[in-house]
């Protein structure tokens, strides 16, 4: 049983290594885009790696500002003045 709960955690682990590692080279553009995904830990991996960008995704945040995707924009609208009141 030991042995199919450290499998297990294996590959969550490496499956949430490779979500990582995708948002890992991607534009501020992109990321915006994959914070509409249909998969939760897609959106959530591109968030936070909009939040360590910081302040440089400002102007992707704003060309972005009328995303057809609702979620997108409310993430873009509290983004917005965080990031600037950061710079």
């Amino acid at each position: 049983m030991c042995r199919h709960l450290l499998a297990g955690l294996l590959i969550l682990g490496s499956a949430s290594g490779l979500i990582a590692a995708d948002t890992a080279g991607k534009s501020a553009a992109q990321l915006i885009e994959q914070l509409s995904d249909r998969n939760f830990k897609v959106r959530e991996e591109a968030a936070r790696a909009i939040e360590n960008l910081g302040p440089a995704v400002l102007p992707a945040l704003r060309e972005a500002k009328n995303h057809p995707d609702p979620e997108v924009r409310r993430r873009i609208d509290q983004w917005i003045p965080q990031f600037e009141t950061a710079d």
